[in-house]
């Protein structure tokens, strides 16, 4: 089954700093076994997630980062498995029926996006002579991930350091890359997704 079986709360900045700004300092990233805490420190969204949900209840998930026949043996299922480089599975067993809940954990459950989708609609609308002509739907894609590299830009964090070469991929430059994945969901993870330097993402106002 998929779905949310409980609701993810946010984050309350217990550690007193932006999230992911401090890991030592919060207090789920402390209780978390080592092998999440190596994924959480370049998947800040995995580390939201799993401070947003009810461990206290639930459990802390066995993690792994590929999933294989033999976890079907595992009796009431708490495992979180990577699917790719964006998206986790969160297979939590369901008391109340033989399916499982098959939970996907990626970065637009974070974040306002809807907000930075809204601003990056109406500056496209500004952007079309650009795609007259166009009628592949692969090309067409390419063009509007450029249109949008030039629109968003990602900000230092407060300590004034640059974003690594690996968060300056989620432009939409590097993003061009990845076109062969689903195009709605890459533009949503490049909005949405953190990183170890805390830069945040905004949208120039003017060309």
């Amino acid at each position: 089954m998929t779905g949310m079986p409980f609701k993810i709360k946010d984050c309350s900045h217990e550690c007193g700093s932006e999230c992911g700004a401090n890991l030592t300092a919060c207090p789920t990233y402390g209780d978390l076994p080592q092998p999440l805490q190596e994924v959480c420190q370049t998947k800040l969204f995995l580390l939201q997630y799993l401070h947003g949900v009810p461990l206290s209840e639930i459990g802390m998930p066995q993690y792994s980062q590929k999933i294989n026949r033999g976890m079907k043996s595992i009796k009431n299922r708490n495992l979180i498995y990577q699917a790719d480089d964006e998206i986790f599975i969160h297979i939590l067993a369901n008391p109340e029926d033989i399916r499982d809940f098959y939970i996907p954990i990626e970065p637009c459950l974070f974040g306002d996006v809807n907000t930075l989708l809204d601003k990056i609609e109406l500056r496209l609308v500004d952007a079309v002579d650009e795609l007259a002509g166009i009628n592949d739907a692969a090309e067409r894609l390419k063009v509007i991930l450029q249109i949008v590299d030039r629109m968003v830009s990602l900000k230092h964090d407060r300590k004034g350091r640059a974003a690594s070469s690996g968060e300056a991929a989620e432009t939409a430059a590097g993003a061009e890359n990845r076109t062969k994945k689903s195009s709605s969901r890459s533009l949503v993870s490049l909005l949405s997704r953190g990183g170890k330097s805390n830069g945040k993402l905004s949208i120039d106002t003017v060309q």
